[in-house]
């Protein structure tokens, strides 16, 4: 029995973990993927907003080119949120028309880009905007939900491969008992009734015969 165990138990601990691993990853990637939503919701909002100003005055007769109080607008909702790097607004050429201010003496970091094209009545782009965030908040928030998922699975997976070890030895001791009690004849003889049924189903068949 102790030789079938030690072969046993380890594959049963290595099937809870690997379960308690995959719903950990499951996890983490729903809170994952639910961030990035949220950034991208939120850059998208700001992104919106800048559209609509540029339009509403793309439709009283001022070219994007000329709208210059845009620099504030961008600074202000630059403002709104520490973690975005800038905003720009970008013409249809490529070229930088406007940008939020950008603090002296600091290398930009990496940056997750959302882009939003400026569409006029008539469906043509006119330009872009594109809200820069700071990719490095993204990854250590992302790197906490990680930890946090960690430090809640490895106490769960511990628990399953105890749990699951003592049901795979509890089976493992009832069959042994059941085997057990066969060799020593204390079970049925299954060997025994089977030879009887078959040699009571040659009688009915000699009978039908």
């Amino acid at each position: 029995m102790f030789r079938l165990a030690l072969r046993t138990l380890p594959l049963f601990a290595v099937i809870a973990s690997i379960a308690v691993a995959l719903g950990a990853y499951m996890n983490f990637s729903g809170v994952r993927n639910a961030y990035l939503e949220l950034i991208q919701s939120r850059l998208g909002i700001i992104a919106e907003d800048i559209e609509k100003d540029i339009l509403s005055a793309v439709n009283l007769g001022i070219p994007i080119t000329e709208q210059v109080t845009l620099s504030g607008v961008l600074n202000r909702l630059a403002a709104t949120d520490k973690s975005i790097v800038g905003i720009e607004v970008i013409g249809p050429d490529g070229a930088t028309l406007f940008a939020s201010d950008r603090p002296t003496g600091v290398t930009p970091p990496k940056t997750y880009d959302l882009r939003r094209s400026i569409l006029n009545d008539f469906g043509a782009s006119i330009g872009s905007v594109v809200v820069r965030y700071d990719s490095n908040v993204m990854a250590r928030q992302i790197d906490q939900f990680a930890d946090q998922v960690a430090k809640a699975a490895i106490p769960a997976g511990l628990c399953a491969m105890l749990l699951g070890g003592l049901a795979a030895l509890f089976i493992i001791g009832r069959l042994h008992r059941r085997a057990r009690d066969i060799a020593e004849g204390h079970g049925r003889d299954a060997i025994g009734e089977a030879e009887r049924a078959l040699a009571g189903l040659e009688e009915r068949v000699a009978g039908d015969a």
